[in-house]
């Protein structure tokens, strides 16, 4: 039986400065063993090449990763790699008899890099290939981006560059800021130095990661960072169009809070909040100079109209006493202003009871009330009908809050 013996050594080949280490049998790398070659021409070791030792047609094939030292860290391509040191493409282990070591890539598999101090993966695929991207080279620490490319050829010397991978980006990309907000479409990269690329959003869709997506072009109008050149779709189901920010009305400190949101949502909840705000500051405004006019010819003729149908629908539909008294309890509750709304509020109980006793008298009555008030309103002043309009408003809003 004849015998053979393995062992793991280091194939020194001092004069054409590279080393190659693993399991030798018959003078050769042992098939199915893994095997290093380093670079030996400086002082400190170099690794060239690592992986899985197999022959084909008796040439040398390395499964594995082959490393490519640069000024910002290592490339390395994963893959299968044909190693020869002879110009008929065969590998001689005896240093004397051996030229230069030469790793010529048969299939790429996966490139890695780094780039602004960020990892970078290619994934080589048919027809086209996948780059993946991660951390401050896009934005943030958790950012992530993922892009369908062109397949991209290795340098003659089985080397690189990826700078000029990452600007194939274009179509079918998909960006993550790290924090909920997605963005999918179109992505232009664009190179400001050897060490920063700025990645512009194109045509696509942001999703913020709360239930609100923008569709459209996000290269062209923004009103502060929210996009505008296409549809906001907020969560709450609303569908706007075009600029969704361009009818309301803030103080530049404020607009500068809007702009600081994540999500049109809560932007808006925002400017909802400040119109709330503007809108109590302009009522209580009206309440402070219609209580400063005393008592107007249009007061006087509500006072007279709410008196004398007050006695009617006392008389007429049978509403009692109490009620009534409840209606001016009422009114004084409010901010002692008289004007429809605050009387329409007062007189709630007052019409339900009369309606109920005798609705016919009562349709009778309310008729010739709402002639006479048309009259009536013509008494009033530009500030008391603002003032009416703005409680109205309130009013709606308190009821649809609290329909019960």
């Amino acid at each position: 039986m004849q015998s053979f013996f393995i062992e793991n050594k280091n194939i020194d080949f001092t004069a054409q400065h590279y080393l190659i280490n693993g399991i030798v049998s018959k003078g050769k790398l042992f098939e199915g063993s893994i095997a290093e070659f380093y670079d030996m021409s400086s002082f400190t070791p170099n690794l060239l090449l690592q992986g899985r030792v197999s022959y084909q047609t008796n040439r040398l094939v390395v499964e594995g990763i082959k490393y490519d030292k640069t000024p910002t860290g290592t490339n390395r391509i994963y893959g299968l790699f044909y190693v020869y040191n002879m110009d008929d493409y065969s590998m001689n282990y005896k240093p004397k008899k051996a030229g230069a070591l030469r790793i010529k890539c048969a299939q790429a598999l996966y490139l890695e890099s780094n780039f602004n101090q960020s990892p970078v993966i290619v994934k080589y695929s048919n027809p086209n290939s996948f780059i993946y991207i991660y951390g401050k080279a896009i934005g943030k620490e958790r950012s992530f981006l993922s892009a369908e490319i062109p397949n991209y050829d290795l340098n003659n010397d089985e080397t690189f560059d990826i700078v000029k991978i990452i600007l194939l980006i274009g179509d079918n990309a998909t960006l993550r800021d790290g924090e909920g907000m997605e963005f999918k479409g179109r992505i232009k990269p664009i190179q400001q130095s050897s060490e920063s690329i700025m990645f512009q959003l194109m045509e696509g869709e942001l999703n913020y990661g709360n239930g609100d997506r923008f569709e459209g072009n996000l290269s062209t109008k923004t009103v502060g960072h929210f996009f505008v050149d296409g549809t906001t779709f907020f969560r709450d189901g609303t569908i706007i169009k075009g600029n969704w920010l361009e009818n309301y009305k803030l103080s530049d400190s404020q607009w500068a809070k809007v702009y600081q949101c994540r999500n049109p949502s809560r932007a808006k909840e925002l400017i909802t909040e400040y119109e709330k705000q503007k809108k109590q500051e302009r009522y209580q405004l009206l309440v402070d100079s219609v209580k400063a006019l005393g008592e107007t010819p249009y007061q006087k003729a509500l006072i007279s109209w709410r008196d004398r149908y007050y006695k009617q629908l006392e008389t007429e539909c049978g509403v009692s006493g109490k009620t009534i008294l409840g209606g001016f309890m009422i009114e004084g509750l409010g901010d002692q202003i008289t004007n429809q709304t605050t009387l329409g509020y007062s007189m709630a109980a007052i019409t339900f009871e009369a309606y109920s006793k005798k609705p016919m008298a009562f349709k009778s009555i309310t008729e010739k009330m709402a002639l006479e008030i048309k009259q009536i309103e013509k008494l009033a002043l530009p500030i008391e009908k603002e003032l009416e309009k703005i409680q109205a408003e309130i009013m709606k809003s308190r009821n649809s809050t609290n329909p019960n």
